[in-house]
């Protein structure tokens, strides 16, 4: 998805200065040139997976189907970073770097399509691209 907004600072004298950031290379709403442009790609998506109590009674084949969505996912252009198995709120958690939005949501449709799992999928970036952003902000 793309998105571009604005942030609005009055610094101690009174004066006010904005910087708006871009992502996916989108031009300001208003048409105008931005004082500056943060691009920040957002391909990295946190997959928090809860067992239904049907995927729990087929916790077996668990391994069979994680195996489909894995290869669901690769066709579409994902890539699994890093999935882990938790103990908690949560049983799973993925770390998938995918293209974008569309890929994201069909990579969580395919693994809720079998009603073995709940998802939530959480957009992320790295830390550093994060501080690299918070830190342009105005003071």
């Amino acid at each position: 998805m793309d998105l571009t907004f604005t942030l609005e600072a009055i610094d101690k004298s009174g004066f006010s200065s904005a910087t708006i950031f871009s992502f996916a290379g989108i031009p300001p709403l208003d048409g105008g040139r931005p004082e500056k442009i943060r691009r920040c790609q957002m391909a990295l998506y946190v997959h928090l997976v809860k067992m239904t109590h049907q995927g729990a009674s087929k916790i077996r084949q668990a391994s069979a189907t994680y195996e489909t969505v894995r290869k669901f996912g690769e066709s579409l252009g994902c890539k699994p970073l890093n999935v882990v198995a938790c103990f908690g709120e949560y049983d799973y958690v993925g770390i998938w770097d995918c293209p974008n939005e569309v890929a994201a949501l069909k990579l969580s449709g395919c693994a809720v399509s079998s009603g073995d799992v709940q998802v939530q999928t959480l957009p992320a970036c790295k830390v550093e691209d994060f501080f690299q952003a918070m830190g342009e902000l105005p003071r």
